[in-house]
C-alpha cells in the first residue's frame, strides 16, 4: 500500500532515570503484527479493515516499564486507484503500445477488464498488467471503458472510459503494381513524365517502376495536397535497384561513371528529398536546406542489380536511418524538425528526377510508402519482411 505510519511517544520517569532502549510494536485489531517492531510500519494488505494501535515498552538502566498503546486509528482501507485518464494515439495498422495500468493507489495487484465497448481490432489488453498492444486494424472511431480491480478484501474498482480516433497515418502508397495508383486510401496518384522512359519491371513485391537515368529521363509526379501535408514527423521508405551508377554530378550538367540519383523531392530539393551517392556509397533523407543542411544518412553499396530497402523517420525528437530493416543511423533533435517546407502546393512529389530536370535515376523503385508519423523500428522490419 506504501502508506508508512510514524509512532511517536514522550519518555518520562518519577524517579528521572534516563530512558534506556525502549521497545514497540504494532497492532492489527489488538493483535501484535509479526515483525512490527520498529516506530515506524508499512501497511499491507492484510491490515485493511482493520484498526491499527502503536505501543511502546519504556525501558531504563534499571528496568522495563509497562507497555502503553495508542489510540486506534479508524479502519484502515486503500487508497483510491488512479489510471491514466487518456492513452496514446492510435494509428492504423502501426505498433501500439499503450497502457491503462495503475499510477497510484489500491492494494495488491490490480486487475484491467473491459466493461463497456470493445478494443479497436487488432488490440489486446493484458488483465494483468494493463498493457494494451497491437496494431489498429481500421480506422475510425473508438470508445471503451476499463475497470480496474484491487485485492482488497472488499475489492475497490475504478471505471475509467477511453474515447478517440485512429487515422491512418500511410498518407502515400506506391506499389508501381502496372500502374502509378495511390493505394493508401487517400488518392494521391502519380502521373508518369515521358512515359517513353519510364517502363514496369519486376520487383521485391509484384512488379517495380524502373527510370532510365540522364540517358532516358523520365518521373512519376504526385500533386500536392491536404492530405500529403507534413509537420514534424514523417517516414519515407522504398526498395531501390541500381541499374546503372552513371549519372550527374552537379546541377551543371556534368556527368561521372557514379553520380548521384534523385529518387523522391517533396517540395524543392533539401525540403524533404532523397538521393542515392553512388560514388560514396551513401543514401540521405535531406529535411532542412537553410539554416544549416540537415540530413539523415545512411551508408550502402548499392550494387548494381541489387534490392535494397531504405527506410527515413522523423519524429519530434528523433531521427533515424534504416538499410533493410535494419537501424543504422539516428540523431536526437534539440528542436523539432520543421517539415511544412514541403507542403508547397505548387511545388509537387517527384520520383525518379529532381524537378524534371536533376540527377534522373537509373534504377527501379518499389514500394514506395510516406506516411506522416515517425515509425516504430518494429513497423520498419515489417516493411522489410513483406519481401517474403
Amino acid at each position: 500500500m506504501d502508506t508508512i505510519l510514524t509512532g511517536t511517544y514522550v519518555y518520562s520517569d518519577i524517579n528521572g532515570d534516563v530512558e534506556g532502549t525502549s521497545t514497540f510494536r504494532w497492532y492489527a485489531d489488538g493483535v501484535a503484527i509479526s515483525g512490527a517492531t520498529a516506530n515506524t510500519y508499512t501497511l499491507t494488505v492484510a491490515e485493511v479493515g482493520k484498526t491499527i494501535e502503536f505501543g511502546v515498552t519504556p525501558v531504563n538502566a534499571k528496568a522495563s516499564g509497562i507497555e502503553v498503546k495508542s489510540a486506534a486509528t479508524a479502519v484502515v482501507v486503500a487508497p483510491p486507484i488512479v489510471i491514466p485518464s487518456i492513452i496514446n494515439p492510435m494509428f492504423q495498422n502501426l505498433t501500439y503500445n499503450g497502457t491503462v495500468a495503475k499510477t497510484s493507489g489500491g492494494l495488491g495487484p490490480v486487475t484491467y477488464q473491459v466493461t463497456t465497448g470493445i478494443l479497436p481490432n487488432g488490440l489486446t489488453l493484458n488483465p494483468f498488467t494493463g498493457a494494451i498492444t497491437g496494431k489498429p486494424t481500421v480506422t475510425g472511431a473508438y470508445n471503451f471503458t476499463i475497470t480496474a480491480t484491487d485485492s482488497s478484501p472488499v475489492p475497490l474498482t475504478k471505471v475509467q472510459q477511453y474515447v478517440g480516433t485512429i487515422t491512418n497515418p500511410l498518407v502515400l502508397h506506391l506499389t508501381f503494381d502496372g500502374t502509378t495508383n495511390d493505394s493508401s486510401g487517400y488518392g494521391n496518384h502519380g502521373t508518369i513524365i515521358h512515359q517513353e522512359n519510364v517502363v514496369y519491371d519486376g520487383g521485391v513485391i509484384g512488379n517495380a517502376i524502373k527510370f532510365g537515368g540522364v540517358r532516358a529521363t523520365g518521373s512519376v509526379k504526385v500533386e500536392q495536397n491536404s492530405s500529403l501535408a507534413l509537420n514534424n514527423e514523417v517516414t519515407l521508405a522504398y526498395w531501390l535497384r541500381m541499374d546503372s551508377h552513371y549519372g550527374e554530378y552537379n546541377s551543371d550538367g556534368n556527368y561521372i561513371a557514379k553520380g548521384n540519383h534523385a529518387v523522391f523531392v517533396k517540395g524543392n530539393e533539401g525540403r524533404l528529398s532523397s538521393y542515392i551517392y553512388t560514388g560514396a556509397h551513401k543514401a540521405d533523407l535531406w529535411y532542412q536546406r537553410s539554416p544549416g543542411n540537415k540530413t539523415i544518412m545512411v551508408t550502402n553499396p548499392f550494387t548494381v542489380g541489387d534490392w535494397v530497402h531504405v527506410a527515413f523517420t522523423i519524429s519530434p525528437t528523433q531521427q533515424k536511418g534504416y538499410i533493410n530493416g535494419v537501424e543504422v543511423s539516428t540523431g536526437n533533435l534539440i528542436v523539432p524538425a520543421d517539415l511544412t517546407t514541403s507542403n508547397n502546393p505548387a511545388e509537387p512529389i517527384y520520383i525518379g528526377w529532381l524537378n524534371e530536370q536533376y540527377y534522373a535515376l537509373n534504377g527501379a523503385v518499389d514500394d514506395l510508402r510516406m506516411y506522416n508519423k515517425a515509425l516504430s523500428a518494429s513497423d520498419i522490419s515489417v516493411l522489410y519482411q513483406l519481401r517474403n
